[in-house]
């Protein structure tokens, strides 16, 4: 019996089934990345659904593998961003005296954005671990799970940044992260904020394996303190960026809506000739009847989200 992978019910449901020929192609017409090597010969994956949590995640567990990311990051310069609104939202909550452990520090932007006496990083991307050294922030090669089990010190401030959605077992992965935490201590978390049709469109290429596995909502992080012992402190959706238009926003929205009408099997993916058609068509309907004026970009919801969580 299929089982949650956050919350380990067992109320889960397929809601979309993905031939993996078809997600090679998006992955390669959109990066020019070849994931045959992550797909390890499956013929499709399962998108599942849990009614209990709400979370939304693969099968197989296709996670990349340290190659895919070093040749992702040399196809995006800016996969690994210094300026990430939730690192200041993070910072807000840390203070110089607090111990932090970062899981997933990437090149150590966060790490130089605060001022703490005791930082301790894990990341696995080697060029990654390069970069940071050159700032002298040296990282730590090694998985959360290994770290706690190894590691007696335990942080006040214990966080991660776009890390969550990696991972192949989420439970396993706040578990350990918990396990490193003070009485007290904070657990910070950003994530896609799947509720956003900015990440939950179609074809989104970098929020489907090899590159993610779970697909988070405000709904589904909520959830977090009903598996763990935890309580909610604070979170935050991030605003939209300032180099999408609210325009490119109200695009997004009615594509998304009319191929859900048009193709109620594909929420995910979907042969690109066929989005490329409908695409044409929404766009020409929101510039040519300013469809745009009509919505209030405050109701607008953000790509990013960033709880704050507090050990009881």
């Amino acid at each position: 019996m299929k089982k949650c992978i956050l919350c380990r019910s067992e109320k889960v449901k397929v809601s979309e089934r993905i031939k993996s020929e078809l997600l090679k192609n998006i992955y390669y017409d959109t990066l020019n990345i070849d994931i045959s090597k992550e797909l390890k010969n499956e013929n499709e994956i399962k998108l599942y659904h849990c009614k209990n949590c709400n979370l939304d995640f693969f099968d197989p567990k296709f996670a990349g593998e340290a190659s895919f990311y070093e040749e992702l990051q040399l196809k995006r310069k800016i996969y690994y961003s210094s300026g990430r609104k939730e690192f200041d939202i993070a910072a807000q909550f840390i203070s110089k005296k607090d111990s932090v452990l970062e899981i997933g520090s990437g090149s150590g932007f966060f790490a130089q954005k605060i001022s703490v006496d005791n930082y301790v990083g894990l990341e696995f991307n080697d060029e990654a671990i390069k970069k940071a050294a050159e700032n002298q922030i040296k990282l730590v090669k090694q998985s959360i799970e290994n770290y706690a089990a190894e590691n007696e010190e335990k942080f006040d401030i214990v966080c991660s940044f776009h890390v969550l959605e990696h991972v192949q077992d989420p439970h396993e992965f706040l578990k350990a992260s918990i396990s490193k935490m003070n009485p007290k201590g904070k657990l910070i978390l950003a994530v896609p904020c799947n509720d956003s049709v900015l990440t939950s469109n179609h074809n989104h290429v970098l929020n489907v394996p090899p590159h993610h596995i779970t697909r988070w909502n405000l709904t589904s992080l909520q959830k977090i303190i009903t598996v763990f012992d935890l309580k909610i402190v604070d979170f935050k959706v991030i605003s939209i960026p300032d180099v999408i238009s609210k325009k490119q926003y109200v695009k997004a929205a009615l594509l998304k809506k009319v191929l859900n009408v048009l193709y109620p099997k594909n929420k995910i993916a979907i042969n690109p000739e066929k989005l490329n058609q409908v695409k044409k068509w929404t766009d020409f309907l929101v510039t040519k009847l300013r469809l745009y004026k009509m919505y209030n970009q405050k109701n607008f919801i953000g790509e990013n989200v960033i709880f704050v969580f507090e050990k009881k």
